[in-house]
């Protein structure tokens, strides 16, 4: 009896172990999706094309055309790191890992 519970126990662990635990692919975008609420969704809608917020809506570049001006890598990155008179500068604050995550998640984003 406590065999066959020490067994059902171990099988209920595992599996909600998992279940929590996150698939190498999705941990990149996970922690670029976690660095956009943290540092950028203040300011900054990357969905709605309107916002109340203080930065413009992100979600007016995912819609243009690469052949309309569409942002590029380093376009982005060049805000992220140094920022403007409106933005801050984030180039002390985040790695550069991040900042790459964070641009890679701006463009590629639904």
């Amino acid at each position: 009896m406590t065999f066959r519970l020490a067994l059902g126990l171990l099988l209920v662990t595992g599996a909600v172990a998992g279940a929590a635990s996150v698939p190498p692919w999705e941990k990149r975008s996970r922690r670029a999706r976690d660095l956009f609420l943290e540092y950028c969704s203040v300011c900054h809608e990357l969905y709605k094309p309107k916002s109340s917020k203080t930065g413009p809506s992100l979600a007016r570049f995912k819609k243009l055309p690469p052949e309309r001006a569409r942002p590029f890598r380093a376009y982005i990155m060049t805000f992220i790191r140094g920022g403007t008179p409106n933005m801050p500068a984030f180039g002390r604050i985040l790695t550069e890992e991040e900042m790459q995550l964070l641009a890679d998640y701006l463009l590629t984003a639904p």
